[in-house]
């Protein structure tokens, strides 16, 4: 079903993937030494939320990633699927996945509703450590990202249009525990008619590790996309396991704190390191 926007920006909302274990997120906790410099990661999330609107939005999305880690450096992946469910002027940006925005203030409202699937924005992620981290010094790691204009536009799973991210990554080990923060600049492609801000986020959280179990809670904040509209903050809590020495499973729950972030969200992630 093809889905035509309307010039307005008011007409449509802006999603970003904010959702802890996909890729851009990825890039926001602890960095790991995992056992094997070669990972492959599979996931499903669920949320909803009006975003200040009437009308709910439903989003699922299946990452598919790719990890490559050698010395410093630690290269990423992600492909992923979306099955969005939803007012017909729904309108993604960044990937997919959790996180919202209403501009204006809420949706306006058109009686009409979609569902649409496919491939969503293809993300590729670069790390270098610029230092490791020891007692007296945390880790430091900045990352590079583009988000590519994979998604069908026709269908609103994307903009069509390239987005480009920096930031710099902080993490420190206090015993069984480690907090982390972030600070990132986004560069935003712009839709026909649309003219998209370029935004600051960012990640503040802290975790504790229990023998084989990794739990913590972050806060993610974003500047709004558009002009008037709300910004995104969340808080998520996450669970981390070990099934096996090479294996890794992520559940987690996310409670959106703003009209611009879902209401909830929901998801799990499962990877066999090499």
């Amino acid at each position: 079903m093809r889905v035509n926007f309307p010039p307005s920006v008011t007409a449509a909302f802006a999603l970003i993937v904010t959702a802890l274990p996909t890729l851009a997120a990825e890039t926001t906790l602890p960095r790991r030494d995992e056992p094997g410099q070669f990972s492959v990661t599979i996931g499903a999330e669920y949320s909803s939320g009006n975003y200040g609107g009437s009308a709910a939005t439903d989003i699922w999305y299946f990452p598919l990633n790719f990890r490559y880690e050698r010395d410093r450096w630690l290269y990423r992946v992600e492909v992923p699927y979306l099955i969005v469910q939803g007012p017909s002027d729904v309108l993604i940006v960044g990937g997919g996945g959790m996180g919202a925005h209403a501009p204006g203030g809420g949706m306006t409202a058109t009686g009409t509703s979609r569902t649409d699937s496919g491939l969503g924005d293809i993300v590729g992620a670069v790390s270098y450590r610029l230092q490791r981290s020891a007692a007296s010094r945390p880790a430091i790691d900045l990352t590079g990202m583009v988000y590519f204009g994979t998604a069908d536009a026709a269908k609103g799973l994307g903009t069509g249009e390239n987005d480009y991210a920096a930031q710099l990554g902080v993490a420190q080990d206090a015993g069984a525990a480690t907090v982390f923060g972030t600070l990132g600049y986004r560069v935003t492609g712009d839709s026909p008619g649309i003219d998209y801000n370029d935004v600051f986020y960012g990640t503040l959280g802290i975790e504790h590790a229990f023998a084989r179990n990794i739990a913590g809670v972050a806060f993610d904040a974003r500047q709004a996309y558009l002009p008037g509209g709300d910004a995104f903050a969340t808080l998520t809590g996450y669970l981390i396991t070990r099934p096996g020495t090479r294996t890794k499973l992520t559940t987690y729950l996310l409670l959106g704190l703003s009209d611009g972030a879902p209401d909830w969200g929901v998801g799990v992630t499962y990877g066999w390191y090499y």
